[in-house]
């Protein structure tokens, strides 16, 4: 059962789509994309609650070979791995000392490895930890791919957004990524766990007075899903200059809801 279908979908021609995937603990989602343009052809979201990085792998695995759109043959696929520890490393400061570094701040383990990607449009890497037992999966069942980070995503639109100040956050249950612009400048991205709407507020002022930014100069766009998040909405009002909903830049192109748009946007180009 899928959570959207397009009438114009046709399974034989899979190697003409684009498939995107996402994988976190909270669940799996994957959406099937025209290659050229950006309409939605099909979209599933399975939720679950995977307890640690030692079961994702294996959860996966299965969820795989549940979905039979997923074992065809595409013209690309991506997929949004949702890590918790990270660091994006501007251009000018790579070095392996600082590589070092940064190795021994995120986890170590015989069951971790650490993906790049490169973002090009700030010239600057993301480090990310990616569990090995995950990576060898996805190697296995959907073979070449591109994995890519939500702040990769994120970065993606904060390039097309117009506010001068704006910070974008993304929620997946109880994990918080954001990244803030001043002055039309990127200047940090970072994660919270979050246990409650209070708790994101908290984090955001005090990232925002760290930069001597007031709220009421910022616009907020919110997306993903957790429990509190319209109550944090509210909340958010009271201080903001503007509340508003992160959604990809061809949603009014596509069939599915608003709500969807919003919750999986890392999903979406």
């Amino acid at each position: 059962m899928y959570d959207f279908v397009s009438e114009s979908f046709n399974k034989n021609i899979s190697y003409e789509y684009k498939l995107s995937i996402q994988v976190s603990l909270n669940g799996f989602s994957f959406c099937i994309q025209k290659a050229t343009g950006n309409g939605v052809l099909v979209f599933k979201n399975s939720d679950f609650a995977i307890s640690g990085d030692h079961l994702l792998a294996r959860r996966f695995r299965d969820w795989y070979n549940e979905e039979g759109l997923l074992q065809l043959t595409y013209k690309s696929c991506d997929l949004v791995i949702n890590s918790a520890n990270f660091s994006l490393v501007p251009e000018q400061l790579e070095s392996e000392h600082l590589k070092k570094i940064i190795s021994e701040l995120l986890p170590d383990g015989k069951e971790t490895e650490y993906a790049e990607g490169w973002i090009k449009s700030i010239r600057a890497k993301l480090v990310y930890h990616l569990p090995l037992e995950l990576r060898k999966t996805i190697t296995e069942t959907l073979g070449e791919s591109r994995l890519l980070h939500p702040v990769q995503k994120l970065v993606g639109y904060e390039k097309r957004a117009a506010d001068h100040n704006l910070i974008l956050a993304y929620f997946d249950e109880k994990d918080l990524y954001f990244l803030l612009k001043k002055e039309g400048e990127l200047i940090t991205c970072n994660y919270f766990h979050i246990n409650h709407a209070n708790d994101a507020v908290y984090f955001f002022l005090s990232v925002l007075q760290q930069f001597g930014l007031s709220a009421k100069q910022v616009v907020i766009k919110t997306s993903g899903k957790a429990i509190y998040l319209n109550e944090l909405i509210v909340m958010l009002a009271k201080y903001f200059k503007s509340v508003k909903t992160l959604l990809p830049g061809h949603a009014d192109k596509n069939e599915l809801t608003t709500e969807i748009l919003s919750e999986k946007v890392c999903l979406f180009n």
